[in-house]
């Protein structure tokens, strides 16, 4: 709980510097595909050793393609998301100027993972908010530990923590892992945890 406060607060504070770029979030994107590229054949590996029989062209396709195909459509699409987005005027009041609708990160976002799709459902929902220039903190399940453990290898390797990070816990971290004040927080698991772990989650602070 410790490491988890310490990286959170890490992330806060980088989180108010100025919203990334879209040249560095297309980046940031290009790099969530190259890591699982180049980490395909550990990948598979790992799956194996937690699921005992775990075809490798399951995984191959389901957690390195998959997250990698990803990425790649959203690097396609992220320059028109990210245009403004026009909103009328009246001219009556605002004369020639125009208005839009430019969105903004949330800041701090938070990503509770399930077992059985243990890097696609961990990264899928990492692309979108980096492309949406977010912080992101991963809790994966710790039913798959191979998994977990190379996937917060894998981040680590390859963002900066105040990034990018994942922290490896049971239960107990699944619990007060949505107690932190985040911005935004996703859950993809079992109901009975979710209605255990999620309402604890605080509202974000007031910016």
């Amino acid at each position: 709980m410790d490491d988890l406060r310490s990286l959170f607060e890490a992330q806060r504070r980088a989180a108010r510097g100025p919203a990334p770029t879209l040249d560095e979030r297309l980046g940031h994107l290009g790099m969530v595909a190259e890591m699982v590229m180049a980490n395909r054949a550990r990948i598979e590996r790992a799956m194996s050793d937690d699921f005992a029989v775990h075809p490798e062209q399951l995984t191959a396709m389901t957690e390195v393609l998959a997250v990698a195909g990803q990425a790649a459509y959203t690097i396609e699409q992220l320059p028109g998301w990210m245009e403004p987005d026009p909103r009328p005027a009246d001219p009556a009041l605002a004369g020639t100027a125009t208005a839009a609708i430019e969105y903004q990160p949330k800041g701090v976002t938070g990503i509770i993972s399930p077992w059985n799709f243990p890097f696609l459902l961990s990264l899928g929902p990492l692309i979108d908010m980096l492309a949406a220039g977010n912080r992101v903190l991963i809790k994966p399940s710790e039913h798959p530990p191979a998994s977990s453990a190379l996937l917060r290898d894998m981040v680590a390797e390859t963002f900066a923590p105040d990034h990018v990070a994942v922290v490896t816990g049971d239960l107990e971290l699944a619990r007060r892992f949505p107690t932190l004040p985040w911005d935004h927080l996703l859950y993809t698991g079992n109901a009975a945890v979710g209605r255990e772990a999620v309402p604890a989650a605080p509202p974000a602070p007031s910016r």
